[in-house]
């Protein structure tokens, strides 16, 4: 396997201050090239060319993609008037434009790797915005935001076969486009000087969006735009002595037409679908403490509650000839009905701890030890549930213990990433030979780094 990417940009930011107001001109340029190959049927020969293994290989998937161009330019205009004022605003406008090439390439690995399918894909994007928002302090305990932008996004898409599969295909073209509003309003309300509590209720949405890989299909992929409604209700503290923040909030939110991703199955093949609805809630916190002032605990985590709820959704399940124990009901063209599951690699409990103590050692420098661990539960792979394309919970730790010095300005540390050595299956690959991969091994190391 290999990759490169080539990638390099600019930016203007210009700002004028006059009777009050600013204005401001952001004007970018960026500018890619990227190569990817990979080898990704899980192993080595073919049901029909033995050798073979691990497990049953139905044929082998050695693919690229190639990006040879992708060009977007981007200017926003703002004015603002004076940030000290008790009613603050801003307004403008925003322009965006893309042009991207793609090559989708598959390659014969018994014929020494000769070249056996080559498709291509074109896509232009215009969007423009104009937005604005105002900023209204009520008291000096009170304050209001509101915004609203009003956004609209074209694509211009075309894909084709130059050959391979079941031969060359003309090109295959969808203009999507759509305009939509969005906004957000916000209420905080300081309760003291060391507690803030916020509410807040906003809309978005996601351009539509094309798929049309056509290495081992004949079609292209069209989801339509989805919409966000979300709503948050939070809490920012902080102690007399500001030696302990805590942070906590709840949330909920409704989707609707959620753009989907459905990879492989047994039509092997990578399709857009819209979910009708998805519902998520949940709650989250971080805190930090200094126990000492060389001594310095954080810790955060959330639970996460997703759900689609669309009951005639359903994908291929189980790709590439291989069997795996489905837990979703099966309708009668064999897909699994996906109504009710919770969303891909969504964990619905999320933990971390940090802890570091200083030992500080002459004018500039200190010996450290630092240490974190990090848990996530039970997450599914892909749309449908699975046995095998399930990831069981995880926590990993790490360990670093060094010395500083400058000021921080250089460190040499001896430092160790998956100290217990835990294995997991960590995501999958849905279309050949129940392929999975793992998380990365123990690693143990010595690093040195200058900060001039």
């Amino acid at each position: 396997n290999r990759q490169h990417v080539f990638t390099w940009g600019s930016n203007l930011h210009l700002n004028w201050n006059f009777d009050g107001l600013s204005f401001t001109s952001i004007t970018g340029l960026e500018r890619a090239t990227a190569f990817s190959l990979g080898d990704v049927d899980g192993g080595y020969g073919a049901s029909f060319h033995l050798p073979m293994g691990p497990g049953v290989i139905p044929f082998p998937a050695e693919t690229a993609d190639a990006l040879p161009k992708d060009r977007q330019i981007s200017q926003e205009f703002r004015l603002a008037n004076d940030q000290a004022a008790q009613l603050k605003w801003q307004t403008g406008v925003y322009y965006f434009n893309e042009s991207i090439a793609i090559n989708n390439f598959s390659y014969d690995t018994f014929a020494n790797h000769l070249l056996n399918d080559w498709a291509q894909q074109k896509q232009n994007t215009k969007a423009w915005a104009a937005f604005g928002s105002i900023d209204y302090a009520f008291t000096d305990r009170f304050d209001l935001r509101a915004g609203a932008r009003w956004s609209h996004d074209h694509r211009d898409f075309s894909a084709w076969r130059v050959f391979g599969f079941t031969g060359p295909l003309a090109p295959l073209t969808s203009k999507p486009t759509d305009a939509r509003w969005s906004g957000d309003v916000t209420g905080s309300f300081k309760v003291d000087d060391n507690v803030n509590v916020y509410a807040r209720v906003a809309n978005g949405f996601r351009a539509p969006s094309v798929q049309g890989r056509l290495t081992f299909g004949n079609t292209i992929s069209t989801a339509k735009a989805e919409t966000i409604t979300s709503f948050e209700l939070g809490l920012k503290s902080m102690s007399d002595n500001g030696r302990v923040r805590f942070n906590g909030d709840v949330f909920d939110y409704t989707m609707h037409n959620q753009q989907l991703t459905a990879v492989g199955g047994a039509s092997n093949v990578t399709q857009l679908l819209n979910a009708k609805r998805t519902k998520g809630y949940g709650a989250e916190f971080d805190l930090e403490a200094y126990l000492t002032p060389n001594f310095i605990v954080t810790g955060g985590g959330s639970y996460n509650h997703t759900r689609l709820d669309d009951p005639t959704l359903s994908v291929a399940p189980c790709g590439g000839g291989s069997l795996c124990h489905v837990l979703d009901p099966i309708d009668a063209n064999g897909n699994a009905l996906i109504n009710g599951n919770s969303l891909p690699n969504a964990p619905k409990w999320i933990g971390t701890v940090t802890a570091r103590y200083g030992i500080p050692y002459g004018d500039d420098g200190e010996f450290f030890v630092y240490t974190d661990w990090n848990y996530r539960s039970e997450v599914n792979f892909f749309l449908y549930d699975s046995t095998e394309f399930r990831g069981k919970s995880s926590l990993e730790g790490g360990l670093r213990i060094g010395y500083a010095w400058n000021y921080g300005d250089y460190e040499v540390a001896l430092f160790g990433r998956n100290s217990t050595d835990q294995t997991r299956i960590v995501g999958g690959i849905d279309f050949n030979n129940l392929t999975g991969f793992i998380n990365e091994p123990r690693t143990v190391g010595v690093e040195f780094s200058a900060r001039f």
